[in-house]
Formats: C-alpha cells, structure tokens, sequence
C-alpha cells in the first residue's frame, strides 16, 4: 500500500494536478459552466411543457399556454451552439488574462461559428435553420471559440492592433484593439467555409459534425467508457486527488450533445433515444464520488461505535444532496484501504445497473441534459427520468448499503474496541 501511495503522489498527482489546472482544463470548464443555467432553464421548461401526465397536458392546452411554454426549448438547447461560441471564446480570453477583449471575442465567436453554419434555402430565400445551432453545432462551437480565442490571443500578445493616440477613452480604445483580430478570425471562419462548399461538397459545420461524429459517437455511446471514467475518479479521489474536476470535463464534452439532444425530444414530444447523457452520470452520483449515501445510512443506522454513529448523523443530510466531503475527509475515505473496494465497485455498479435498466426498458430514458448538482436524492432522479428514476436510485441506494455494509463493519468494531480501550484507560488514570 505504501508502494501505491507513493507512486500515486511522487508520478500521477504532479501530472493529474497539471492537467486540472492547465489553461485548456479551465476554458472548458469555465465555459460549460457558463452555459448551465441556460441548459437548466430549458430543461425546466421542457419539464413543465411536456411532464407526460395526460390532464396536465389538457389542462395546459385548454389554457393555451403550451405554445408559449413549448419555445422556450428553440431558445434554450435548440441555440445551443451559440451560446458555447461565446462561451469558449469569452472564457479564452479571461483564462489568458486578456479581460478587456473577452467579450469581443466571444461575440466575434458567435459570428464566425454563423458563417461556418449552413444555410437553408427555400424559394430562393436563405435562412439559418436550428439543425445545426443546437446539440449538431457544439463541436464546431467549441472549435470556433478556440480558434477566435487563438487568434485573439496572438494579435494581442505580439502588437498587431490598431494602436490609437494617448488620451483616448479605454472602451474606444479597446474597440480599435479588437478591429484586425476580428477582422482575421471572420476571414479564417470565410476562408473555412468557402474551402469546404468548394472541395468537399458540404458546410463547415456539417463536415466538423460528420468527421467528430463517427469516433465521439463510439466513445458516447459505450456504457464502458463512462465506467471507466467512474473508475478513475474514485481511483484519484482515494488519494486525495480530486477525480471529478480532472475527469467531468471530459465527460461533460462526450455526453451533453446526446443530453441536449434528448431534451430537445422530450420538448417537442419525441421519446428521448440517448441513454447515456451527463444527466445520467449524475443521477448514479448517489450521495457524491464513490456513490456514498449508502455508507452514511450504514453508519447511521448500524454503527456501534460513537465515532461512526457521529459521522453518520453529520454526513447523511449532505450525502442526500451529492456532498460527501465530511466522509472523504472525515472518516476518512482517502488512503483508507478498508473503503478502497466498495469506493471503487459501487460507482460501477450503479452505472451498469442504471444502463440495464434503462436499456430494456424498465426505466425511463434521460429527458433533460442536466440539473442544479445539489439537488437532493430522489428528487434529481425524477426530474431525469420521471417515477422510475426514483424508482432506480431506491434500487441503487440499497446496493450501496449492502456494498459498503460489511466493510463498513470492519472499521465500526475497530473503533468500538478502540473506544473501550480508551475508555478503560481513562478510568484507570482516574483512579490514580
């Protein structure tokens, strides 16, 4: 075990520390933050327009307001596109320490990532359609912010602007700065575009969608990468590293196309078809990394120790809303050898439970793309998947109770051995 630890400190923490808090690492983490409230408007919107519940649905239209709940989607998930566009190429400029131009960029981004989109033409009318805005545009969104972001970067960095007299206003100032790499970013976009309707017979957009399609489809769609990456975040949290703010950014990138894609349907009366979205890594996230909630209910319900039986009261109003900290820290899970096992299993298990399920049939598909982390057991699982996702976790609480039950009980008869042995010191030192 010492080997072990020494080598996770000494070789992987130094290269895992560097990735977290590498400069790519916090673009896309800042930037897919940015967007969550966006995403969780439509997803509340979609909710209340589409729950499937037959006289809430007459009650809605015989009130007429199901048109006006319904567009909230179009505005939401279906510009999804554009709002990672600014997104990526505001939070570049931020991460660079390049304040004043963010906002430039970000919206230089939105106008490159429109001129790569493809067009629509009916009667010799051109438009921009939602196909390629919402979940099909994100790669290019995501792409196009960066490279704005770049080409931002570069211009500034090295002097190429438009450098205006002493005494001008900042904000004038700054506009003139943002001219030539605007002007250069729009062209690359032009330049782009113009190369792949020439040669390759499609839109930009169309042709970054169908080449990252192919390779992200197998990875998004196979049940063992998001059990691997479960895996690794438990296996980095046992020492001390923190699993999630390496991997979820990752994740978030792979999955929330298909979770977008799946609110979408759901807004508009489709059945959702992505098993697989960030909405269900969450809703498997029992009690936090490490699927938890059922350790903190061993501990309340069957400590015999004061210690544990402490822990548990502390830790299970947390553990119901996704927060685990008390027990990393404070039992501790880290460098526990004793929780290792179920700390690693447990995610596991609920995650191939959760896609078994969903897969035949038994529970819901995933409606939303995501939802306010924090929202406690039970109710995060509905707003997922309806009764059944309540259903499901129930099932996967239960699992984590028996798993960590009987290495939980290890430790609790250490501790109460250790607490007697305390105890029969403390009453010798008061006889003497």
């Amino acid at each position: 075990m010492d080997k072990i630890v020494s080598f996770m400190n000494e070789k992987v923490e130094p290269s895992a520390r560097k990735i977290s808090e590498s400069d790519f690492m916090k673009i896309i983490s800042s930037s897919f933050t940015m967007i969550m409230g966006v995403i969780i408007g439509g997803a509340f919107f979609s909710l209340i327009s589409s729950l499937n519940i037959g006289s809430y649905q007459e009650f809605l239209t015989s009130l007429g307001v199901k048109p006006f709940l319904s567009v909230v989607e179009k505005f939401t998930t279906g510009l999804m596109g554009i709002y990672i566009s600014f997104s990526f190429g505001y939070n570049y400029m931020k991460v660079k320490k390049l304040d004043a131009q963010a906002v430039g960029a970000g919206l230089c981004s939105i106008i490159a990532f429109l001129v790569l989109t493809p067009l629509a033409v009916v009667e010799e009318t051109s438009y921009i359609s939602f196909d390629f805005l919402g979940a099909s545009g994100i790669f290019t969104a995501i792409l196009i912010g960066y490279i704005v972001g770049m080409i931002y970067t570069f211009c500034i960095k090295k002097d190429v602007k438009i450098t205006m007299p002493n005494g001008t206003p900042p904000a004038v100032s700054d506009a003139f700065t943002a001219v030539i790499p605007s002007v250069l970013s729009i062209s690359a976009a032009v330049v782009i575009n113009a190369l792949c309707v020439t040669f390759l017979k499609t839109s930009a957009t169309e042709f970054i969608y169908n080449m990252i399609k192919i390779p992200f489809a197998g990875f998004s769609g196979n049940i063992m990468t998001l059990v691997i990456f479960s895996f690794f975040i438990s296996l980095f949290w046992l020492f001390g590293v923190h699993g999630g703010q390496i991997f979820t950014p990752f994740i978030l990138m792979l999955y929330l196309q298909n979770g977008i894609a799946n609110q979408s349907a759901f807004a508009s009366g489709q059945s959702p078809t992505h098993i697989l979205t960030f909405s269900f890594f969450l809703i498997t996230l029992i009690g936090g990394n490490g699927g938890t909630l059922g350790l903190s209910i061993n501990m309340l319900l069957f400590s015999k120790s004061k210690r544990y039986k402490t822990l548990g009261r502390l830790s299970i109003a947390p553990s119901l809303c996704g927060i685990n900290e008390p027990l990393l820290f404070g039992m501790p899970i880290v460098l526990n050898p004793y929780m290792a096992i179920p700390f690693l299993v447990v995610p596991i298990v609920n995650v191939l439970v959760a896609y078994f399920t969903m897969s035949i049939g038994i529970v819901s598909v995933p409606q939303i793309a995501t939802y306010v982390i924090g929202t406690p057991v039970l109710l995060d699982g509905f707003l997922v998947c309806g009764i059944t996702g309540i259903l499901l976790q129930m099932v996967l609480v239960t699992l984590s109770v028996l798993i960590y039950y009987p290495f939980f009980k290890v430790l609790d008869i250490k501790s109460v051995d250790e607490e007697a042995l305390l105890g029969v010191e403390e009453a010798l030192l008061g006889v003497e």
